[in-house]
């Protein structure tokens, strides 16, 4: 595995995907994020190609060079995502920081995980959708549906409708 530091190519995508999606990601307006970029493969054989990690930098990072998150791209896959793919991309690592309030007023970095089995946020996917190679779970959630409109019974239990305040 080899890394190299962005040359301003993410962080413009980043940047502009937390100005987009402002709401979302004010949380992270003071964060120091590293953006790298790693070639190699990541995955184990058979496994679904990583396109980007997420990670708390370590104290070393923080202490040294001031940043809280690292961000790594996979070099060998960006040149083949399209403009959307990339922001979504964006999107979804950002998805994975989390910030809170220290008792002594500071601030402390944390990695959220996936919400969906199929590594998608639920913000991620309300701003861009499902992708044609998630037809399966566009399907899932169509009849999971389908059958939340009708009452139906499966399994002794009555299916209804589950409200997120969120």
């Amino acid at each position: 595995m080899r890394y190299t530091k962005d040359d301003g190519t993410l962080a413009k995508v980043f940047n502009k995907v937390m100005k987009k999606f402002k709401d979302d990601f004010e949380h992270l307006k003071d964060t120091k994020i590293l953006y790298l970029w790693f070639e190699g493969a990541r995955a184990r054989p058979g496994e679904q190609r990583v396109l980007g990690v997420t990670r708390l930098a370590d104290k070393r990072m923080r202490d040294i060079f001031g940043y809280d998150i690292i961000i790594e791209i996979n070099a060998d896959a960006w040149p083949e995502l399209s403009k959307r793919q990339r922001q979504k991309l964006a999107y979804h690592e950002l998805c994975h920081i989390g910030v809170k309030q220290t008792k002594d007023g500071g601030v402390k970095h944390y990695i959220i995980k996936h919400d969906f089995e199929l590594k998608r946020f639920r913000k991620e996917m309300e701003a861009f959708g499902l992708d044609e190679s998630e037809e399966d779970f566009r399907m899932f959630l169509n009849l999971v549906r389908k059958k939340q409109k009708g009452g139906k019974k499966h399994g002794g239990s009555k299916h209804r409708k589950v409200r997120r305040d969120d």
